[in-house]
């Protein structure tokens, strides 16, 4: 059986006495009360919380990694030109010749070269001449340069004198043989030493003064 309008509405009545019905107009006033999200607001929230809850090192920007591997610079070493000088000597010690850049210089052992305390020249000493001269072929050295060196053993005079006289007996052997060479002789005595005369414990070097008597002979080819 349906109900007639007349008793609905004393019923709906009889519930808005009881507290059992909300009128519309309270309900929309509540929902009207209620704050709106906001959207901004909720956001920056979310951001806040998470930076919290980040480690400060988490935090630190990290920059992008290179696209490209890391190359190692490349150094570019040029080793520097050497002055190379080829050196060559006899098994008696009667000649070392250093030759290098188009220059050569022959040493004669004064020991096995000369006569002692002479500027006489030995059969080793003009063997020895005859071969630079064979080596220079037909096309010999415009100029030599003969220079005599002594030890330290007798006094400046002398050893002055004997030093001029070795290197000219060369000089004169070489032109003869070579009459085209300009040969320059000269004498050094014992200014020019080439090794030490005295060992480090303050005795006689004998084998630095054999080295300091000596004739130099140079030329350029």
């Amino acid at each position: 059986m349906v109900a007639s309008r007349p008793a609905v509405a004393a019923a709906a009545v009889t519930a808005l006495a009881a507290g059992l019905l909300v009128p519309a107009a309270d309900s929309a006033a509540k929902e009207s009360a209620s704050p709106t999200p906001n959207p901004s607001a909720a956001a920056t929230a979310t951001a806040t919380a998470t930076k919290a809850s980040l480690s400060p090192t988490a935090t630190r920007a990290i920059p992008p990694k290179s696209a490209t591997p890391d190359i190692a610079p490349v150094i570019d070493t040029v080793a520097p030109a050497l002055s190379l000088v080829l050196r060559t000597g006899a098994s008696d010690g009667a000649v070392t010749t250093d030759s290098g850049k188009g220059r050569t210089k022959a040493t004669l052992n004064s020991d096995v070269t000369f006569e002692v305390d002479s500027a006489t020249l030995t059969p080793r000493a003009t063997e020895i001449l005859d071969g630079i001269v064979s080596d220079w072929g037909g096309t010999p050295p415009d100029s030599v340069t003969v220079i005599g060196h002594t030890d330290s053993v007798a006094d400046h005079a002398h050893n002055q004198t004997l030093s001029e006289q070795r290197a000219q007996a060369v000089a004169d052997y070489l032109t003869s043989r070579s009459p085209s060479v300009k040969v320059e002789a000269s004498g050094k005595g014992e200014t020019q030493p080439a090794a030490s005369e005295t060992n480090d414990d303050g005795s006689v070097s004998e084998e630095g003064r054999a080295a300091n008597r000596r004739v130099e002979l140079t030329w350029n080819q």
